[in-house]
C-alpha cells in the first residue's frame, strides 16, 4: 500500500494545508526513536504496534479495536458547533475518524502526535483523504512542526 495511501493523504492535505504536505514530502523532519509495525487486530482492524526502548505496546486493541472506539464515541456525544476538539495521540486513526463522523464544519480540531515516526505510519498506512478533505485538521507532530503547540493551544484556548 505505502506509496498511493501517502499520496492520497498529502494530496489532501495539500488543500488545506500545502506547507505542511511540502515538510512531509521534503522530509523536513526528524525521525524518532519509535519503532511502527503495521498488524490487523483478531476483528480485522488497522492497529499499530509500537516499540520504544524495548517495550512493545499495542495501539488499539490487539483483539477487538473496533468497540473500543465505538463506546468512545458514544461517550463522547455531540460536538458543539464552535467547539475546540484536541486529539492527543493518533495512533492508527481510528479515533480521529469515528469523531470525524458527525463532526460541525465550524468546530476545530487538533491533533497532537508525539511521535513522528508513528505518523509517518499512518500517512503510509491508513486513508484518512476524506477526513483532511472534508475538515481542516491542524497537526502538532513532534519532530515536525511541534514549536507550533503553543500558539495554536494559546488561540484555541482563549476565553
Amino acid at each position: 500500500m505505502g506509496n498511493e495511501i501517502w499520496e492520497k493523504n498529502l494530496a489532501a492535505m495539500d488543500q488545506q494545508y500545502p506547507v505542511f504536505a511540502d515538510m512531509l514530502r521534503e522530509k523536513k523532519y526528524s525521525e524518532d526513536e519509535v519503532e511502527v509495525q503495521v498488524e490487523r487486530s483478531l476483528d480485522n482492524e488497522t492497529i499499530f504496534r509500537v516499540k520504544k526502548q524495548g517495550q512493545p505496546l499495542y495501539l488499539g486493541g490487539k483483539r477487538d479495536a473496533k468497540q473500543p472506539v465505538e463506546i468512545w464515541a458514544e461517550l463522547f456525544g455531540e460536538i458543539h458547533k464552535y467547539a475546540a476538539v484536541f486529539l492527543f495521540g493518533i495512533g492508527s486513526g481510528a479515533y480521529l475518524k469515528a469523531l470525524m463522523k458527525d463532526f460541525p464544519k465550524e468546530a476545530n480540531i487538533i491533533v497532537y502526535e508525539p511521535s513522528i515516526n508513528i505518523f509517518l505510519t499512518l500517512l503510509r498506512e491508513v486513508d484518512l483523504s476524506r477526513e483532511i478533505e472534508k475538515h481542516p485538521i491542524g497537526f502538532i507532530v513532534e519532530g515536525l512542526n511541534e514549536t507550533e503547540f503553543t500558539p495554536v493551544m494559546r488561540n484555541s484556548l482563549v476565553l
